[in-house]
């Protein structure tokens, strides 16, 4: 009798066992690091809209893959905010020449802010670089596969965290150990929150890379690495929003870290078994539009310019983008979408009629 591990990804890790099967599962794992700082970190723009001019720490991508025999399972974890221009390049590649398809391959960022975004075109480049690199990871960790492994759930607390907004906080850490023998091969973990930051014109890892750096030490042989998880309203509870001194962002990746290990000391659950993963796009119905009138009206009240057509991040008025797509769909006459389905991307409030580069996985 075996259990078989499910795999759910919304900005979290979340594991589940179920259902029984005759065969018996030899588990294999592999992992992989690399540094994803680019040569040029200082002529690309970070998150946070600004050329860095310092380097704190480097950026690193991790990989750990799962092989039940059957299925194999790519999860990667990055120091960006985001991925977006390697994700559609990363599916195909790894579905055509690795086998493995966009359901399992688990791709999730640490939320950094102090780092280059991928959705500004100066950017683009560092973007295709980028899934040279990760796929190299990835065909890294299938290589250096062994096995058998087991496979562990559990959860902490991490209670270093405030919302904003009439919200309860969520403090869960959720881990995903894997053991080869006695020796801890991977551990992978996560926390409902912003990262804090120390500035906005550095390279570095926020709070998180500096839990991953404490796990490091404490488990030298072991792959560490972080997810975030949902925390949209949640940030640490120190320093300002977001902003905290380099002390501080250190000392919360600390406590992070002390938090994490003692959970994976803890009392686990063994989740060994068959992979199964499953990505779908939700169709969510959208309401009606503004009428003409009523989006020019607010075209004038938020100064929007509608003679730009639609422009990039850090643009000052990338934010009436909307307003912009609005309008012309009325004058154009173009047909309204019905439901978040109808249309292939969002790009800050509005739906994209069509990225334009003929990409099988237009969205990312």
């Amino acid at each position: 009798m075996h259990r078989f591990l499910s795999v759910f990804c919304c900005g979290l890790l979340y594991l589940s066992t179920f259902g029984f099967s005759e065969e018996p599962i030899v588990m294999r794992a592999g992992v992989a690091k690399g540094v994803i700082t680019p040569d040029n970190w200082k002529e690309l723009t970070t998150v946070m809209g600004v050329k860095p001019s310092r380097k704190d720490h480097e950026i690193f991508a991790r990989v750990l893959v799962l092989n039940d025999g059957t299925s194999r399972l790519a999860i990667v974890t990055y120091d960006l905010n985001c991925l977006d221009v390697a994700t559609p390049i990363l599916r195909k590649r790894c579905r055509d020449e690795l086998k493995i398809p966009p359901s399992l391959l688990i791709l999730m960022g640490t939320h950094n802010h102090s780092a280059p975004i991928q959705i500004v075109p100066d950017n683009f480049a560092y973007g295709r670089s980028l899934a040279d690199r990760i796929f190299g990871l990835i065909t890294e960790a299938i290589a250096e596969e062994e096995g058998p492994v087991r496979v562990y759930s559990g959860r902490g607390m991490g209670d270093f965290i405030r919302t904003v907004g009439n919200a309860p906080a969520d403090y869960d850490i959720h881990l995903l150990k894997v053991m080869s023998g006695d020796k801890t091969l991977a551990l992978l973990f996560n926390h409902p929150t912003h990262p804090l930051q120390s500035a906005q014109e550095q390279i570095d890892t926020g709070h998180p890379g500096y839990a991953v750096d404490y796990l490091e030490e404490k488990l030298p042989a072991s792959l560490v690495l972080y997810a975030d998880a949902c925390g949209g309203n949640q940030f640490p509870d120190r320093g300002v929003i977001m902003y905290g001194t380099h002390d501080q962002v250190k000392q919360l990746g600390q406590e992070l870290g002390e938090a994490t290990y003692r959970a994976a000391t803890g009392t686990l659950s063994d989740v060994t078994g068959k992979i199964n993963s499953t990505l779908e796009i939700l169709s969510l119905p959208l309401a009606e539009p503004l009428s003409l009138d009523e989006a020019r009206k607010l075209a004038v009240e938020k100064k929007a310019p509608l003679d730009i057509g639609f422009v990039p991040y850090p643009h000052p008025d990338r934010g009436t983008n909307w307003i912009r797509s609005l309008i012309e769909h009325h004058e154009k006459k173009i047909p309204f979408p019905k439901r978040t389905t109808d249309r292939v991307c969002t790009d800050d409030g509005f739906l994209v009629r069509d990225i334009g580069d003929g990409r099988e996985y237009p969205c990312t």
